[in-house]
């Protein structure tokens, strides 16, 4: 008897679950056509309280922008959805908005040599960098002054300088006053201002130079070669362009020689240089 009672209560817990599902359903589904019918129609409450559902209304720009795209459906999204998100601004990286901070800052002021040296001196030096820093100053002002002739960036022919001689302290420069490791091309020169001196090989001969300002003016003649011609192309103030293009037209042989320019010129701040009128 216990047994047919219990039997019978689970039947009628079981009716009543199914019951409360079907209303459960049947009120979520009132209450999402209530939601659309609310989001589709904008109600509007009247002077006399009662409440007109009006339809929605667009400006003739919305219209027409509705218009060209793929409809959105209420189950699904139409047209392809990457297209229908906002899409956010391209980010730059913070030394490349650095750069370009720096560049605008440069452009709207005079800059002068003393400039140079006062920024890079309040950024602190190590012990070790200080002979380089020497010769940076000692010869910043000549290779303004070949940009100012020559149209050759200030940033790298000083750069170039530090790094071709070490900062003056190669035996290439201390005897033969050669910054720039330049070497002898013709018979003319091999004749009376070269000397041999090993770098990519036992027979490499390298000019010999009375001055060292007479090295930077012959650097400058150097590249107004043909073979480097398309760095006059590029804009004075873009040493990037620049260090690439020498690299490219076999200035030397080094793979790491552009970076290593770029390097030299962004830790020194030598594009400064290149605004100095």
């Amino acid at each position: 008897m216990k047994t047919i009672i219990y039997e019978k209560t689970l039947g009628m817990l079981g009716s009543l679950k199914g019951f409360f599902q079907i209303v459960f359903e049947r009120v979520k589904a009132y209450l999402t056509w209530i939601l659309l019918f609310v989001l589709i129609f904008e109600p509007k409450t009247e002077q006399n309280g009662q409440i007109v559902l009006t339809p929605p209304t667009f400006s003739k720009h919305k219209q027409s922008s509705i218009e060209q795209q793929q409809s959105v459906s209420i189950f699904g999204f139409g047209g392809n959805l990457a297209n229908m998100l906002p899409k956010e601004a391209p980010q730059q990286s913070v030394a490349h908005v650095d750069k370009k901070v720096q560049k605008n800052k440069l452009k709207a002021s005079t800059v002068t040599i003393a400039d140079w040296i006062n920024l890079v001196s309040s950024k602190g030096l190590q012990v070790g960098e200080l002979e380089k820093f020497e010769y940076l100053k000692q010869y910043a002002q000549v290779s303004v002054d070949e940009m100012r002739i020559h149209q050759i960036p200030a940033s790298i022919t000083i750069a170039q300088a530090l790094l071709e001689s070490n900062a003056g302290r190669s035996n290439l420069a201390l005897k033969q006053k050669n910054h720039f490791g330049i070497k002898c091309y013709d018979q003319v020169n091999a004749q009376n201002a070269c000397v041999a001196f090993y770098s990519d090989g036992p027979a490499d001969r390298f000019k010999h130079y009375d001055s060292v300002w007479s090295c930077f003016r012959d650097h400058s003649y150097f590249l107004k070669r043909e073979r480097y011609a398309d760095l006059f192309e590029l804009d004075i103030k873009n040493y990037e362009g620049w260090a690439k293009g020498l690299k490219q037209a076999g200035y030397a042989t080094d793979v790491g020689y552009a970076e290593k320019l770029v390097g030299l010129i962004e830790r020194w701040d030598l594009n400064m240089l290149d605004y100095v009128e």
